[in-house]
């Protein structure tokens, strides 16, 4: 099957690395330089375009960094896949249908703690302190942070089998 134009130009570069090395990288890399022009000097719409671009390649970039922090590498130790799959395995026994639900509640859940707080202090009332206190006792007893990390884990996932 005959090369497509960019495969025979891929294949150009690749030798012209090989052949010259080092020197026709710092030419490309000259070369490309030259065609830089700052967002500044560009026009508005060059410049809304420009932007749109880099938001796409950025978001591209997250969204291989997502998916390479969800399947872990095989050049790890040993040490740290055993770590990460017991994480999932954990992962798995805590997932949520609607995890920013769950990020939600809890959130809701400390503001609300911090507002009655913020008013028994007002009030002078040690009754709702103790309510308050004992409250925040059992909650932060529950580890807020398994909670965060299961849902932001399952939020993951489902964004990437979507």
């Amino acid at each position: 099957m005959p090369m497509t134009k960019a495969e025979k130009q891929k294949a150009y570069r690749d030798r012209k690395k090989q052949q010259e090395g080092e020197s026709y990288l710092e030419k490309e890399r000259q070369r490309t330089k030259a065609y830089y022009v700052p967002i500044a000097e560009r026009s508005k719409t060059d410049q809304e375009k420009r932007r749109k671009k880099v938001r796409k390649l950025v978001q591209k970039h997250r969204e291989r960094n997502r998916q390479s922090t969800i399947e872990p590498s095989t050049s790890q130790p040993s040490q740290q896949v055993e770590s990460t799959s017991q994480e999932q395995e954990r992962a798995a026994d805590f997932c949520f249908e609607t995890p920013s639900l769950a990020l939600n509640m809890g959130h809701n859940l400390v503001k609300t703690a911090e507002i009655k707080r913020g008013n028994a202090i007002r009030m002078l009332d040690d009754v709702l302190k103790k309510k308050v206190m004992t409250f925040d006792a059992s909650f932060l007893g529950l580890d807020s942070n398994d909670i965060c990390s299961c849902s932001c884990n399952t939020e993951i996932k489902q964004a990437c089998h979507k």
